[in-house]
């Protein structure tokens, strides 16, 4: 018996039992290759990242449920669902103080590995962060220094690794590769990057409290965010990391 994942997701059903069955997916791009088990779709959607639409409520099984080790009810499925944490984990373990977050460590769990590394061009590296989606250049510093205006413009208008629609990341995004339990630089210690740069690196974003607008950018080496205002700081020089995809 087989089970779509809109199927899961969508109708009200009221079962669980085996997850794996005899009958497996089609191979690829046959009329049901679209199909997977209730284990399938269990691991999919536990694997960190993952983006998944919330539902209220979930599903009842029968008494008793799965006996074994590799059987998720239905119920526990709905937990993954709609029980996900948006926001991932920080990197920081070491506790200060009580209730910090060392102490509470909150967030979705990186997953491991984090990154994947894709030679698409020769030596045009990609990495591809899969806690976010979001695919970087492995050299953290292709274009030096630069003003916040030509940053955007030279992450706009590069053709790398294969890809043209590459740009200049936002505050959070740039914000995410920082692992705030490590510092100079403030990246996770398996990081496949290069060429990072213990300074400043510029984001697209804006703070509102500035009659031109507040540049946010992000100190690798501490992880820290700056705000630059309207009084020159726009001009740097600052490095830039350019990113793509997203949501």
């Amino acid at each position: 018996m087989l089970i779509t994942l809109t199927a899961l997701l969508s109708a009200g059903l009221s079962w669980a039992g085996t997850n794996n069955f005899a009958i497996t997916p089609a191979s690829p791009g046959s009329a049901d290759s679209a199909m997977y088990t209730l284990e399938d779709i269990f691991q999919k959607l536990n694997m960190p990242g993952t983006n998944v639409v919330k539902r209220v409520g979930a599903f009842a099984g029968p008494p008793g449920g799965p006996t074994n080790g590799t059987m998720h009810t239905l119920d526990d499925i709905m937990d993954l669902v709609t029980n996900r944490v948006p926001v991932a984990k920080t990197g920081q373990t070491t506790q200060y103080q009580a209730g910090d977050d060392g102490d509470m460590q909150a967030g979705v769990a990186w997953p491991s590995p984090r990154f994947v590394t894709n030679s698409v061009a020769g030596s045009e590296v990609v990495i591809l962060d899969r806690l976010t989606g979001l695919m970087w250049t492995k050299d953290a510093n292709l274009a030096g220094t630069k003003s916040l205006a030509n940053a955007i413009t030279s992450c706009n208008d590069l053709n790398y690794g294969g890809y043209d629609d590459w740009r200049l990341p936002n505050a959070p995004e740039l914000l995410s590769l920082v692992d705030h339990g490590r510092s100079s630089p403030a990246l996770q210690a398996e990081h496949p990057f290069i060429n990072v740069a213990n300074s400043t690196y510029w984001s697209s974003s804006f703070g509102a409290n500035d009659p031109a607008g507040l540049e946010l950018s992000v100190n690798m080496t501490s992880g820290s965010m700056n705000g630059y205002d309207s009084g020159g700081g726009k001009t740097g020089p600052y490095y830039s990391w350019p990113v793509r995809g997203g949501p």
